[in-house]
């Protein structure tokens, strides 16, 4: 939902990957060849991961964008956050 792409180029470094998606998980990215490299989770707004290393790939907008994302979406938390009243622990 991120990229709002049908494809994109990913750099695949694991010898490892998902076989089966967990519960509440759902397979979103895969190779040609059917590795899951990204998942999305159902049961919380912004989660997600991913089996490739978008943060190798600064120069390339589709990856920045995942970066954008979370960025907006921490803003997005800690405005929601902040306004929530402090409680005092001792």
């Amino acid at each position: 939902k991120i990229l709002n792409l049908r494809s994109c180029k990913v750099n695949a470094l694991h010898h490892q990957a998902i076989k089966t998606v967990g519960e509440g998980c759902k397979a979103v990215a895969r190779e040609t060849n059917g590795i899951i490299q990204a998942i999305e989770y159902s049961r919380h707004p912004f989660t997600f991961g991913v089996q490739w290393h978008p943060e190798y790939l600064p120069q390339r907008r589709t990856q920045r964008a995942l970066f954008e994302a979370l960025v907006k979406e921490a803003h997005k938390e800690s405005e929601l956050t902040s306004k929530k009243p402090l409680r005092t622990v001792a």
